[in-house]
């Protein structure tokens, strides 16, 4: 190894050591088999509490044979970017059913829910008066935000308080009086997720709306968590179809989804208004450069709305599974918070954080422990992810090694 190689080696092996030495160091097991809620990892079977395959589709046999048939009847590569080759029939077939079936205009896939923020954020705010985004939003929203060049020192970016709408309202009014903020009509957005994927609690989307129909405020809104798993139908929380009060135009602007979660594929999608389609596809980077969706999966995708629309009775076992594991642990040795499927149980401690997930392992339970930089440092979570394929045995198994693992960690 020459010189320079052996220092950046050292360099980075110092780092992984600094990491280790905090908590902060990621090794995740490697999986040879899944089969429902369970997983085998280094031989050993153990129940999946870290996975987002909400319904439980994608361990599906009948759904795995569904999508075996699509790819039999369908190329699987599109084999270039949309914009040189042109966007493929299957492709917009799929775009303009997802687009109808949320209540929106158009529609527009990605190869990821990463790409599809940074597309949104990077493609459509660069010109903003002012963009207020809930401090609890996804790394990809704001990843993108940094990349977009926003700095919240500056006067077009602030945070308000987690879920907190009414500091959310006093950032827009500040917005709307600071002299010269904006020629015209302002252009506000608003950016949040729907279900929260750390914290596991949900948005009131009619009190968003509210604030920013008063405010002439944009809003976006990830709805990565929620699609599939939450709403009639599997349609979440914040799209025009879900939201039905007094009008269809009661949703989110724009609703950022993903296919790689409850819909047990793989993508991302965004809906939104008329002519913002066109708009994107000239300017945002995740369009232009990346290789488009393959025909063979824009039917599968197209196979997974219909599949989901009819998964009324997961979604009632996957929340009533919810209900259940937060009675169980509503006294436990640790704040729990969530409202649906994503329950965050706060350690604090990296290490202990670390420990906590390491011991449940070795008792056949795999739990996620969340640290900086995915939450604030020093509030290190185990997050616990249900899914409709877990059995009310697995959930007691859980609550009573939770509690007897807190104990024993704590006293070690």
């Amino acid at each position: 190894m020459t010189g320079n190689r052996s220092s950046l080696a050292n360099r980075l092996a110092l780092r992984l050591e600094s990491m280790r030495t905090a908590g902060l160091h990621r090794n995740p097991p490697r999986i040879d088999a899944r089969h429902g809620a369970h997983l085998v990892t280094d031989g050993r079977r153990c129940v999946n509490f870290g996975s987002n395959d909400y319904l439980g589709l994608g361990t599906c046999p009948e759904w795995q044979r569904t999508v075996q048939s699509c790819f039999a009847a369908h190329a699987p590569s599109a084999s270039s970017s949309r914009l040189v080759t042109g966007h493929l029939a299957e492709t917009e077939q799929l775009e303009s059913a997802f687009a109808a079936r949320f209540g929106y205009e158009e529609c527009l896939f990605f190869p990821s829910g990463y790409q599809a923020n940074l597309a949104v954020i990077t493609g459509l705010l660069a010109d903003a008066d002012a963009i207020c985004f809930d401090r609890r939003i996804h790394a990809s929203m704001a990843h993108a935000l940094a990349a977009l060049g926003a700095r919240e020192d500056g006067p077009a970016l602030s945070g308000y308080a987690h879920g907190d709408i009414s500091r959310l309202e006093q950032k827009l009014r500040r917005h709307l009086d600071r002299p010269g903020a904006h020629l015209g009509e302002p252009a506000i957005a608003i950016l949040t997720e729907s279900l929260f994927s750390m914290d596991g609690d949900t948005l009131c989307m009619p009190a968003l709306h509210a604030a920013a129909k008063a405010h002439k405020a944009f809003t976006i809104v990830d709805e990565a968590h929620a699609m599939g798993a939450l709403g009639p139908c599997g349609l979440g929380l914040a799209s025009h179809a879900v939201q039905k009060d007094t009008s269809r135009r009661q949703g989110a602007d724009i609703v950022v989804g993903t296919l790689g979660k409850a819909l047990g594929l793989f993508g991302a999608f965004v809906l939104m208004p008329a002519g913002f389609k066109e708009y994107l596809s000239n300017i945002a980077a995740p369009v232009i450069y990346s290789t488009a969706m393959p025909p063979a999966f824009a039917a599968c995708a197209l196979a997974a709305l219909d599949r989901v629309a009819g998964m009324d009775a997961e979604r009632a076992s996957l929340a009533r599974l919810g209900l259940l594991f937060r009675d169980q642990l509503a006294d436990g040795p640790f704040p729990l918070r969530g409202d649906a499927h994503i329950l965050a149980l706060e350690v604090g401690d990296e290490n202990r954080a670390t420990r906590m997930a390491a011991a449940l392992r070795e008792q056949g339970l795999l739990v996620f422990a969340a640290r900086h930089p995915t939450v604030p440092a020093g509030r290190a979570i185990l997050r616990i992810s249900l899914t409709a394929a877990h059995g009310d045995d697995d959930i007691t198994r859980l609550a009573q090694a939770l509690r007897i693992t807190a104990r024993e960690i704590a006293l070690s």
